[in-house]
């Protein structure tokens, strides 16, 4: 896609249709967009466009080996994001998500966070005791939630590596 249409389509990731839709729903809101920008694009241009530019997007390298060093450790692992289809793919190059207990993709589930209702689900479906829980992410206000559901809390992103290991040390203790 050329830049000036990708530009035109930004406003997509600020629509909460973006990161809970999947399939064919997924795929008729972004042609749906294209056609409302007047972009001569096909969904495929816009996925192979927006997979090439994500590619770019560095993950944090000291928060995948972290993950991946608890992933071996006698403790359940999680993720819960908001986070589109494309994005999954692109998760899955970093990490094996198959080793995961529990996957709460805002994209499958068709809620996401602040939502009450994609927290009373991950207590529903890992039937964990809610401060048996350290959840971390990087946005106050889905701490706040999480907070009000008696989760234990790190507001961090993935560049405070030593803030979350902190915590994560603490949580196991």
């Amino acid at each position: 896609m050329k830049p000036i249409e990708y530009n035109s389509l930004l406003e997509i990731f600020h629509l909460n249709e973006f990161w809970v839709l999947n399939g064919v729903g997924f795929e008729k809101f972004i042609t749906n967009k294209l056609i409302e920008t007047g972009s001569n694009s096909s969904f495929d241009d816009f996925k192979k466009s927006y997979l090439h530019y994500n590619h770019n997007v560095p993950y944090f390298e000291e928060t995948i080996k972290l993950i991946s060093n608890l992933l071996n450790k006698d403790c359940y692992m999680s993720i819960l994001s908001n986070i589109s289809e494309f994005d999954v793919i692109q998760l899955r190059e970093h990490l094996d998500l198959s080793k995961f207990d529990y996957l709460f993709l805002s994209t499958q589930l068709g809620i996401q966070k602040p939502n009450d209702e994609i927290y009373k689900n991950v207590l529903e479906k890992t039937k964990l005791l809610p401060n048996n829980i350290l959840f971390i992410d990087d946005t106050t206000e889905n701490i706040k939630v999480a907070n009000k559901y008696g989760w234990n809390t790190c507001l961090a992103t993935g560049n405070e590596i030593d803030k979350i290991r902190t915590e994560i040390v603490n949580f196991l203790k």
